[in-house]
């Protein structure tokens, strides 16, 4: 049976959208050049993971906001629901319609008024009742472009991580997992739902890095005819297009309070929790790559980053802004809630993982500041 038999051997046995296949692309515009990005991505990573012949990752028409990844038949799979893609895209282009996102980019003064609003923003793309609109300024239509890029490159990142790390083998071999669904996990013990956030984070921390390569990159190798040239003019200006996307992204589905005494019951960490871990992983390494000199620069377009998107949000469902799982993270019990999940992770997972895993893992150690 060939991989695309297998994967849809996949989504029938677990009720979900059938594959979005090649033929039928051109009907998705959005859905074709995320395919584009979706296979290189795949393409260039898949070389990484020494023993791993390839990994078949295709769209799936379902309205689910939503990322997996799969052990089926002896082959690793990644499936991307389209309703990712819908959400994504619609709430980025609505938020850079309004002229008071970002005001130093683009020209917002060619922007318009009375912009809809999206009151209801759930997990489901048919439930959400979106009128779609787009910015007008073309560069501020090209920057939203780049965040929509930036935050699928850092969903296929993290579901590449389940496979090259294990994470997949373990739960397949181990608990007759076939799959880890970002919204779809298994229900299990205290124990088995801290590997889970063990897992999480390491896929988001691996994420976060490969992410920063690709920025690194494209800062030394900018090309001037690239549209996206002028976002990478510097250091700063580049991590404040990532930060957007991961603040975006996290702040999605509305806030979301970090609790220690919640850890034995979730088997994902909490979205504003990844938010801040993911940056702080980001900002450390920008000043890995660029130096201490830059510190200052990169976290202001950070902090930045994260105002911009809460003030945004606040216009653009008319609720007042929704900050306390951030003041959680930091401020509260989010580093207790760090360390106990770093403990699992290198304390655990890291023999769990070793006869699954496709490269060398690592140990997790970062000062973890304290509270006030």
């Amino acid at each position: 049976m060939d991989d695309a038999a297998l994967f849809d051997e996949i989504v029938k046995a677990n009720n979900l959208g059938p594959r979005i296949e090649d033929h039928r692309l051109q009907k998705h515009p959005a859905v074709e050049r995320f395919t584009r990005l979706l296979r290189s991505r795949v393409g260039s990573t898949v070389p990484q993971f020494s023993g791993l012949a390839d990994i078949f990752a295709a769209f799936i028409a379902d309205p689910e906001f939503n990322a997996w990844a799969a052990k089926h038949g002896g082959r690793y799979f990644i499936g991307i629901h389209a309703g990712l893609l819908n959400i994504l895209t619609t709430v980025v282009f609505r938020l850079m319609a309004d002229p008071r996102t970002f005001p130093d980019i683009g020209d917002p003064s060619e922007e318009v008024g009375n912009l809809p609003t999206f009151s209801r923003i759930t997990p489901d793309a048919t439930a959400c009742g979106f009128q779609p609109v787009s910015p007008k300024n073309p560069r501020r239509v090209l920057f939203a472009m780049l965040v929509c890029d930036l935050a699928f490159d850092f969903v296929v990142n993290h579901e590449l991580t389940h496979i090259g790390h294990g994470h997949v083998g373990y739960t397949n071999a181990e608990f007759g997992l076939p799959f880890l669904g970002e919204r779809r996990w298994v229900a299990g013990t205290p124990a088995g739902n801290l590997e889970s956030l063990g897992m999480e984070m390491d896929a988001d921390f691996k994420a976060a890095e490969q992410l920063m390569k690709r920025v690194r990159g494209d800062l030394s190798g900018r090309d001037p005819s690239s549209g996206f040239a002028e976002f990478f003019s510097d250091p700063a200006q580049a991590i404040l297009a990532v930060a957007a996307a991961v603040s975006i992204q996290s702040r999605m589905f509305g806030d979301t309070r970090v609790a220690l005494a919640d850890l034995p019951t979730q088997d994902h960490p909490p979205n504003r929790w990844r938010q801040l871990m993911v940056l702080n992983v980001m900002a450390n390494y920008a000043e890995e790559f660029w130096g201490s000199e830059a510190h200052a620069s990169v976290m202001a377009a950070v902090n930045r980053a994260i105002a911009e998107v809460e003030e945004s949000f606040e216009r653009m469902t008319g609720q007042p802004q929704q900050i306390q799982g951030l003041h959680d993270t930091w401020h509260g019990e989010g580093w207790e809630y760090a360390k106990a999940v770093l403990d699992c992770w290198n304390n655990t997972l890291l023999t769990k993982l070793e006869k699954y895993t496709f490269v060398g893992l690592r140990s997790y150690h970062f000062d973890l500041p304290q509270k006030p």
